[in-house]
């Protein structure tokens, strides 16, 4: 019974949700002048069920709302796909917004959309452990924009990760087809069937990496769809492949070789170690040695034995003597066109990991971490590696590095110090500032020079990604302490990063005084961006901790940063379990004080919290134990219906004059 009643909930649930969104879809379609009240509202809600019925409602109507709902898309991308994801209902609805949307949006919002897709790994894909993955979400985005208005640019990268998770695509993520998906020229029925030398036959037919078909199936693939089959059965038997791909001869289609080695890595060390090393050393033999990437990715995968020598000369030798990138061409940017002209973004690990020298320098990284017994082995290579003339290259340096500072960390440092000898840009990467992080708890002094010039760098990242690191030692260490007065009182840039680290650290009760005071100046910097950052500090909040930070939260009320981003702290007082009255209502207080006639505008960010607002003076005021409590409850009723706000209407019988 109780299952019956759970699921009859679940169904209540679902019908509700269905029901609105029918009657939002009705309404952009038909009032949209009267969706678009109730729209603005939706954009700045903090629930993944809001967000989700209003990509259906803008989806209703493509053409009519492409311009604002690109616009709506790009304020946050990860968290729309992030709520997208979360509701049972609705898996794809930000992918069928993005195809409703992107025929009509004007060519500069396209533009903008694809950089920021082009820009987009959720956080899941960037650990080592989904490291397989990194790409896929993007592949799912890029594939929904409109076919006949996608780039060149994303258009190439969309075939580049199309042929990286062949199995991931659907019939509509094709780029070029018209109304159908160019298939295997075996069914998958057939190819279950095939033994290893109707395999072998098939590569020798299908061997040009053109594709022959007839008129009447003009949708029959070549290499390329056939071994994507070929790679979904190694992943079913990928003993039985990795056997098979020493009778295969040397001029099979690269197709072949390269999906029975992914189909290996897959296997995550499931087979005997020494039949993936002999499949990879078999693929080493090749003229021009072509497989470097997929060779060193399937020798990762054992994480409970110990690679031969053999194998890891084959993972070292690609890392540090592999043409690929080209010495001539060094560069680690991505480029997409805006309006016709082209642009750059500085993407050193996205560039690394699609090169081969950059996928075994990752190789390397994962297998020093795996096992110290890798270190010895090696070392000699990090000292070639961290010369690399390609930055993309470097980016996975600084993550074998990183394993390095585990087991020798002055061996570790000395190394990064040779390896920061290159385009300051590359300082301010995910694997440079995660190395900066553990590295100057203990050698702060030689790391110092680095961070001095992080901080002071010309680029804002690399600023940030300064500032960060070097407040976050100040809090551990006093030598740390003038490189971090100069963060708070310099660049914008700088700023942020201190912003960052004092609002992450504020809930450490040894580290709290020091947080407190630098957070107190932070909500009053003229700059907004950084105040939004120092107000990020009341997240997170639980039970009853808030009342313990009532002077800050008094001077949050009075700064700027509360003109321009009050939601924290209100989002905080709703949340609390604490009983805080005076703070209550002197947030309440300043809320209408600030927002005065727009707390009645639905059209308007500030009405969406007017209820919440007024949901806190109720609480007060169910709980008010003095007179002056009650009264200043009042007033602020009183001028919540002078001032029109939305939801007042609604409780005002509840206050008994």
């Amino acid at each position: 019974k109780v299952g019956g009643r759970f699921a009859a909930r679940r169904e209540l649930d679902d019908g509700l949700i269905l029901a609105m969104e029918s009657s939002l879809r009705w309404l952009a379609i038909n009032e949209p002048n009267e969706f678009r009240k109730y729209a603005r509202a939706f954009e700045v809600s903090k629930y993944a069920t809001i967000h989700n019925l209003l990509m259906r409602a803008y989806e209703a109507d493509g053409k009519l709302y492409a311009d604002e709902a690109v616009q709506y898309l790009l304020e946050d991308l990860p968290a729309k796909v992030s709520a997208s994801r979360s509701s049972s209902n609705s898996d794809d609805v930000i992918e069928l917004l993005i195809r409703s949307v992107t025929p009509h949006c004007p060519a500069e919002n396209l533009a903008e959309l694809e950089e920021v897709i082009l820009q987009f790994y959720p956080e899941y894909e960037l650990g080592l452990e989904n490291r397989r993955r990194y790409g896929a979400s993007q592949m799912i985005l890029l594939g929904c924009i409109d076919a006949s208005r996608i780039s060149d640019t994303a258009r190439r990268r969309l075939q580049e990760l199309h042929r990286k998770f062949p199995e991931f695509l659907k019939p509509s993520q094709h780029i070029g087809v018209g109304i159908g998906e160019v298939r295997s020229p075996i069914s998958h029925e057939a190819v279950r069937k095939m033994s290893d030398d109707n395999w072998l036959s098939a590569m020798a037919r299908y061997s040009s990496d053109g594709r022959s078909y007839a008129h009447d199936d003009w949708l029959k693939g070549g290499p390329l769809q056939l071994s994507s089959e070929l790679e979904a059965q190694v992943k079913e038997d990928p003993a039985r492949f990795a056997r098979l791909i020493h009778r295969m001869p040397d001029d099979a289609n690269r197709n072949y070789f390269e999906a029975i080695l992914r189909g290996i890595a897959a296997s995550d060390g499931a087979l005997d170690m020494e039949l993936v090393v002999s499949a990879c050393l078999r693929c080493d033999k090749l003229p021009n040695r072509p497989l470097g990437r997929w060779i060193t990715r399937s020798l990762t995968c054992f994480p409970d034995s110990i690679l031969s020598d053999r194998a890891l000369e084959l993972i070292a030798w690609y890392a540090t003597e592999d043409t690929d990138p080209d010495p001539t061409s060094v560069s680690s940017t991505r480029t997409y066109t805006v309006e016709g002209q082209q642009q750059l973004h500085y993407d050193p690990l996205n560039v690394g990991i699609n090169t081969v020298r950059g996928t075994a320098t990752d190789a390397v990284a994962k297998l020093i971490f795996q096992d110290e017994r890798y270190l010895p082995f090696f070392k000699p290579y990090l000292r070639t590696m961290v010369k690399d003339h390609s930055d993309a290259v470097r980016a996975y340096v600084a993550e074998a590095l990183l394993g390095t500072l585990r087991y020798d960390r002055d061996l570790a440092v000395a190394l990064f110090l040779d390896l920061c000898d290159a385009d300051e840009r590359l300082l301010g990467t995910h694997y440079f500032e995660h190395f900066l992080y553990y590295a100057t708890q203990t050698h702060f002094k030689e790391l110092k020079p680095i961070l001095t010039r992080m901080v002071n760098s010309e680029y804002e990242e690399v600023s940030t990604a300064g500032a960060r690191q070097v407040c976050l030692a100040s809090l551990g260490m006093e030598e740390a302490i003038p490189l971090a007065r100069q963060c708070l009182s310099g660049s914008v840039a700088m700023k942020k990063g201190a912003a960052e680290i004092y609002s992450a650290n504020l809930r450490n009760s040894a580290l709290r005084a020091e947080c407190e005071n630098a957070l107190i100046r932070l909500f009053s910097d003229e700059d907004a961006k950084v105040r939004e950052i120092a107000a990020r500090c009341f997240r997170d909040f639980e039970g009853r901790e808030l009342q313990d930070y009532k002077e800050l939260i008094q001077a949050f009320i009075q700064s700027a940063a509360f003109e321009t981003g009050f939601n924290p702290l209100i989002n905080a007082l709703s949340d609390t379990t604490a009983h805080m009255p005076n703070e209550t209502l002197l947030a309440c207080e300043r809320y209408f004080e600030l927002a005065g006639t727009s707390t009645g505008d639905v059209r308007t960010r500030t009405a969406a919290y007017s209820r919440t607002v007024i949901s806190l003076i109720l609480r007060v005021y169910g709980k008010a134990a003095n007179d002056g409590v009650i009264s200043r409850c009042l007033d602020l009723i009183d001028k919540a219906k002078l001032l029109g706000a939305e939801g007042v209407d609604s409780v005002e019988a509840t206050f008994d004059r």
